[in-house]
Formats: C-alpha cells, sequence, structure tokens
C-alpha cells in the first residue's frame, strides 16, 4: 500500500493498554491507517491543540477490524502528553506514512527487535504466518522493556538470557536450516550490527529506522540518513523500512 501522505483523520481512542510506567498500546478507530502494511507509521497530535508541539512519530503497532494500534514509549513531552490520553479522547492523525516491510509468502523469516523496535515487528509476525516460518528475538535494558517474542534478552538478565539481542542472532545465523530474509528494528548500533552479521551470513536484512521526524513526508528532511551511494535518504519518504545495504552504516 502506498503512502496517503494526504489522508488525514480525527481518530478516537478505543482501548489503552498500560504495560508499565515507560510504555503503553492505544487503538484508535479509523478504517483507512487500519489497512496500513507493516512497517508503516502515523503522525499523532493530541486534540483540542493546546501548543506548538510537533506531531508525534509512530510505527503503526498492530491492526484489528477498522481500528489499529501505537506502542508508546513515554521518553519526552510529546509522549507524556500520550501518555494522559483516555479512551474516547481524539487524536488528529495523519497516515498511513512511508514504505513497510516485503511480505514472503513462505519460507523462513527471522525478526529482531530491540525496546521500542518491538512495535512495527507485531503486524508484520502476524502477516506473515502462517505461510512462513518465523522466530522473534527481542531485547532490552531493563525488564520494562521486554515484550513477549520467542526469546528474550536482557541486559539485566531477568526473565530473559542475559546480553545482547544480536547475540541471539549471531547465534541464529550459524544455526542449521538457515533464513531467508531478516527483519529488523531498533537503536542504530543494533541495527549496524545486525546490518554486519546478516552481511557476513549471506542472508537479506530489511531494517525500520527510528529518527526524528517533524513532517512525516519528506519536506523538513531532519530524518535525514546517509546512503551508500552517496547523499542522503529520507526516513519518513524512502523508509521507514530499508534494505540495509542502502544504508552508509560507517557514516
Amino acid at each position: 500500500m502506498p503512502s496517503e501522505s494526504g489522508y488525514r483523520a480525527v481518530c478516537r481512542v478505543v482501548r489503552k493498554l498500560e504495560h508499565n510506567e515507560h510504555y503503553f498500546t492505544l487503538w484508535l478507530r479509523d478504517a483507512t491507517i487500519a489497512r496500513a502494511v507493516p512497517g508503516q507509521f502515523v503522525m499523532l497530535q493530541p486534540q483540542p491543540q493546546t501548543d506548538f508541539s510537533l506531531r508525534i512519530p509512530l510505527c503503526v503497532h498492530d491492526v484489528e477490524d477498522d481500528t489499529f494500534a501505537v506502542l508508546v514509549r513515554v521518553v519526552g513531552q510529546g509522549t507524556r502528553r500520550l501518555a494522559a490520553v483516555r479512551p474516547g479522547d481524539l487524536l488528529d492523525v495523519m497516515g498511513p506514512l512511508g514504505n513497510g516491510f516485503t511480505l514472503m509468502a513462505e519460507g523462513r523469516a527471522l525478526l529482531v527487535s530491540g525496546g521500542i523496535g518491538y512495535a512495527p515487528l507485531r503486524l508484520l509476525q502476524r502477516r506473515l504466518r502462517p505461510g512462513c516460518v518465523t522466530q522473534w528475538l527481542h531485547g532490552g535494558r531493563t525488564a520494562a522493556d521486554l515484550f513477549p517474542a520467542d526469546v528474550l534478552f536482557c541486559d539485566e538478565g531477568v526473565a530473559a538470557r542475559q546480553g545482547l539481542v544480536t547475540d541471539g542472532l549471531r547465534e541464529a545465523l550459524a544455526a542449521s536450516g538457515g533464513w531467508d530474509r531478516v527483519f529488523a528494528c531498533g537503536p542504530h548500533a543494533m541495527l549496524a550490527a545486525c546490518a554486519g552479521l546478516c552481511t557476513e551470513a549471506g542472508v537479506p536484512l530489511e531494517v525500520s529506522l527510528e529518527a526524528y521526524m517533524a513532517c512525516g513526508i519528506g519536506v523538513c528532511h531532519g530524518c535525514a540518513v546517509p546512503a551508500v551511494t552517496g547523499g542522503y535518504m529520507a526516513v519518513c519518504k524512502d523508509g521507514p523500512v530499508f534494505n540495509a545495504q542502502e544504508v552508509d552504516w560507517n557514516e
């Protein structure tokens, strides 16, 4: 599904799930945005707007009938405003925006996420099944950063394997059976490490990049990332999903 940068709607919050003090999920109703493909995102703004704060870019986490979900990590003023939202409240939403993941009809897919990078892979996992065999590796710095996945990694080692999720990726790539494609989302350092491991193993990797976005449609150039061919790409317009070989990870 191509980006619908012209679509804007006022959406009602129908459900809110509090995961812990750092994360929560909002479910909103809009049939058009609920047609988003895995990897696309939306730009949210609480209503009524009382200041000049920018919209908040969030990946589409899941969809169900005519509703869609966003997973939110509370990190700044904008997400703190979203944390105060309750069912029945209205949000001004643009989207779905950007380009999504490649949907495989069959084969073996490995999903790798770190922290809030968990968000776009939930819908991807659902859309890959039942035709694909999938395994999901997820890592976090603390127990609060952990969400349901096949294998969990945590710096604290609480209810998870102690260590980095990229350690799990290295092991999975070395195991027998092989993988047809790896999909990843998380911090830049994690994605750069994933790119190196997948290149060495000869396995295609698609990454969803996290970046500061102001406009969400490629106008402000605030989310530019270096390309291996020279110049820059806009995460919001050219991504947020890229073939990892398109990105200059050393720049």
